[in-house]
């Protein structure tokens, strides 16, 4: 019995490792969205603005 909480007890680390990589990656993955989106949105607003 012991043994086999402790085996239940690996497998949530493994499963709250697993989340948590994935949500950092997700997380990084967003910000790099997001700044290539600010970049892309300023050159546009930056290009309709030199030919008014």
């Amino acid at each position: 019995m012991k043994n086999n909480s402790n085996n239940t007890k690996t497998k949530d680390l493994i499963n709250f490792m697993k989340k948590l990589i994935i949500k950092t990656l997700y997380n990084e993955l967003f910000v790099k969205y997001l700044s290539a989106a600010k970049s892309i949105g300023y050159n546009l607003w930056a290009n309709l603005h030199k030919e008014c």
